[in-house]
């Protein structure tokens, strides 16, 4: 996910609202499934200081959920690694979390906290919630409108990822 000002759309017509149908396409996995989340059923490891609300995503690690920090009273995005994986990848996991929590960047998703459940051998980190969309639906949005994503917002985007690679690299 992006935040929304990362790519701030410029569609060719004027008279359309890009950003509506960005709200539009964020995809929720609620709805998707057919059925309400029932996050006692998700397998959480037990987290006294998050209330964990809705799931948000899922990738080859583990899944995400947007939660409740009741100690600093803030949302968050709380990824929790799938249970299945191996060893060294839980090492991957660890590094994500301790390499992220070491940088600060507006392009970066900022990291809080990191922890593992001693009940389940389950790890999980807290980061930065963004409110966003999946550039990749903004995409086909468009192009499903038989429109086209202007030049300069495109060159605006590569910019701000480039000034994130840099940051990275030095």
């Amino acid at each position: 996910m992006y935040p929304a000002e990362v790519f701030d759309l410029t569609i060719e017509d004027p008279s359309h609202d890009a950003m509506a149908d960005a709200d539009e396409v964020v995809l929720d996995l609620n709805e998707l499934e057919g059925e309400s989340l029932d996050v006692s059923m998700l397998g959480l490891p037990p987290l006294e200081r998050y209330e964990v609300d809705e799931l948000v995503g899922e990738g080859a690690m583990g899944r995400i959920f947007r939660a409740r920090d009741h100690v600093l009273q803030r949302e968050v995005a709380l990824k929790v690694m799938r249970p299945d994986i191996p060893i060294c990848e839980r090492k991957r996991f660890r590094r994500e979390a301790i390499l992220g929590a070491r940088l600060l960047h507006p392009g970066l998703v900022q990291i809080y906290d990191m922890g593992m459940s001693s009940e389940v051998d389950d790890e999980w980190f807290a980061m930065e919630l963004l409110h966003g969309v999946d550039f990749q639906q903004v995409i086909d949005s468009v192009r499903e409108q038989g429109r086209w994503i202007a030049w300069s917002t495109i060159k605006q985007g590569f910019r701000r990822v480039l000034a994130v690679m840099q940051y990275l690299h030095e």
